[in-house]
């Protein structure tokens, strides 16, 4: 399989914004760090850190894996920090 190159930005920076960007081997995961529609303890970006750790950590594992198996909810190990 040949590499994937990606570039990528984002305005305002990561630093301040509650959107992520991760990449894996073969994979460019986006998520918008949106505020939930009621009060949660969990701020968007460490939601958005999560998941995506979570997403990456299993599509760059396993390449062949569909996107909604390895989602938390269908993963055998949750996700860091969701507790």
């Amino acid at each position: 399989m040949p590499g994937l190159t990606v570039s990528s930005a984002q305005r305002p920076v990561a630093d301040t914004s509650d959107d992520r960007i991760f990449t894996t081997r073969s994979a460019v995961i986006v998520l918008d760090g949106a505020s939930a529609y009621a009060p949660i303890p969990v701020s968007p970006s460490t939601y958005a850190d999560s998941l995506g750790r979570h997403l990456h950590d299993h599509l760059d594992h396993d390449m062949s894996i569909d996107l909604a198996d390895a989602s938390p909810m269908r993963s055998p190990r949750p996700p860091p920090n969701w507790t």
